[in-house]
């Protein structure tokens, strides 16, 4: 049974127009565009795992420019030299409170935190939710910038 073409209608400056859909005959091809949203959707599912893996670990290389564009202001970490904010080297393992020649805050001071991976993931997301009054006010709202420059501070520790 041969399959009817279908028309679009529409205006033109001449007035109304129909013609007939690309690939509307023989079925092959639909010209409403299901099979191009049918492949979309085909090659998402496929590369969604191998996706998220690499999503999930942080990178050392990006996590050094995104330090350096968000965090060297206040922060060192090639040299032991503290700044508006102390020195970052070797801070994995580091309690909160221990850099020689910088004024912490009170709040920093009675906090009892010692910064690993997982107390900075929480600390870049939102520090005055973690240890108020503090005077970092500096967020990394995204997951994965923050897993970069998480990597990068502890690559080489």
């Amino acid at each position: 049974m041969a399959q009817r073409a279908r028309w679009i209608q529409g205006w033109s400056r001449r007035g109304r127009v129909r013609y007939p859909r690309s690939g509307a005959v023989g079925g092959r091809f639909r010209g409403d565009g299901q099979w191009i949203r049918g492949l979309a959707i085909v090659v998402t599912v496929a590369a969604a795992p191998g996706f998220a893996a690499a999503q999930q670990a942080g990178d050392a290389g990006r996590g050094q420019t995104l330090f350096q564009r968000q965090c060297s202001a206040c922060h060192q970490i090639a040299q032991a030299r503290n700044g508006v904010g102390p020195t970052l080297q070797g801070v994995n393992g580091r309690a909160a409170d221990t850099v020689e020649g910088f004024n912490y805050s009170p709040a920093m001071k009675n906090s009892g935190v010692v910064w690993g991976p997982e107390t900075l993931e929480t600390y870049l997301a939102n520090p005055t939710a973690m240890v108020k009054g503090t005077r970092m006010v500096q967020r990394v709202p995204n997951e994965q910038q923050r897993r970069d420059i998480i990597e990068f501070l502890t690559a080489g520790q």
